[in-house]
Order: structure tokens, then sequence, then C-alpha cells
């Protein structure tokens, strides 16, 4: 019975798998190109966990600065509507005051 075939284990006393006999010092410039790239992709993940949250840090401030703008903006709103309705108090006919000092008056 044969064993099972894995690419990643040598087969029977060959170092490349290909019945070539071993090269001396080949797997040890295979092992160091490779762990050269592995260096670099844990460099470049840690740089991109760093921009990470750097971009949290930013949303979270653009986040703030929107919840200021929307009280302001409430607030806004509440003093344009006083403002409106003083204008409208101004400008209104004496008789649509009186109408509505009577109707105020009628519901007390």
């Amino acid at each position: 019975m044969s064993e099972p075939y894995d690419p990643y284990l040598p087969r029977a006393g060959s170092s490349s798998g290909n019945g070539a006999p071993p090269v001396p010092g080949a797997g040890n410039a295979k092992t160091a190109a490779i762990q050269a790239q592995i260096d670099d992709t844990v460099g470049i993940m840690r740089e991109n966990i760093t921009k990470v949250a750097e971009r949290g840090e930013r949303l979270d401030s653009l986040q703030d600065k929107t919840d200021n703008l929307a009280v302001s903006a409430q607030g806004f709103r509440r003093g344009a509507n006083r403002v409106r309705k003083v204008c409208n108090m101004v400008h209104a006919p004496p008789s649509s005051l009186a109408n509505s000092i009577d109707s105020f008056q009628n519901m007390w």
C-alpha cells in the first residue's frame, strides 16, 4: 500500500520531491526567501492595522462634529421659528390679533 500524496512532504529521501539529488544550501535559500516574504507581509499588515486605527479616530472625530452640527441646527431652527412667529405677530392685522387673543382666552 502506498502513502497518500502530500505535495508538502518530500518523497522517499528526495528534498525536492522530483527525484533529483538534494542541492546543498538550496533549502536555506528557499527558506530565507520565504521568510523575507513573510516579513514583508507582516510589515504591510502592521501598517494596515495602524492605518485602520487612525481611520477609526478620524471617523470618531467626524461623528462628534456631526452630532454638534445637528444640535446647532436644531437650535437654529427653534430660533428661526421664534423670530418668524414674532414677525407674524408684529405684521399681523389687528383683527387677527384680536381673534387670537379671544381664542386664547376661550381656552382658559
